[in-house]
């Protein structure tokens, strides 16, 4: 088993509909577990948010007021086989944000 981090990142400009911000796959011959994710966002408005994404399937979803007072990551137990996208995705009121989430997963070789 190898824990590595994963960090997937955007900057929303203007968009105040969901954008794709970030995106990795997981290469063949591999299989990601999630551990933990944690959530860091430069400001924070009722209107900035984030969404992690397995493929289509929205698995996470952020305020930007949340993740700005939570200290510890949120545990997770979610398996990804050999290429399917992690994907972050977000919406923004206008002004330019920064969004970053950091994903602890387990590596496993298929």
């Amino acid at each position: 088993m190898v824990l590595k981090s994963i960090v997937l990142k955007g900057i929303g400009r203007t968009n105040t509909d969901e954008r794709e911000y970030d995106k990795k796959t997981v290469p063949a011959m591999e299989k990601w577990t999630v551990r933990e994710v944690r959530i860091y966002t430069s400001r924070t408005a009722d209107a900035v948010e984030n969404y992690l994404y397995k493929g289509t399937m929205r698995i996470f979803e952020y305020n930007s007021h949340v993740g700005a007072r939570v200290t510890h990551p949120y545990p997770a137990d979610l398996e990804l086989e050999a290429g399917t996208e992690l994907r972050l995705t977000g919406t923004t009121d206008g002004i330019s944000t920064t969004s970053i989430i950091e994903v602890i997963i387990e590596v496993t070789a298929v």
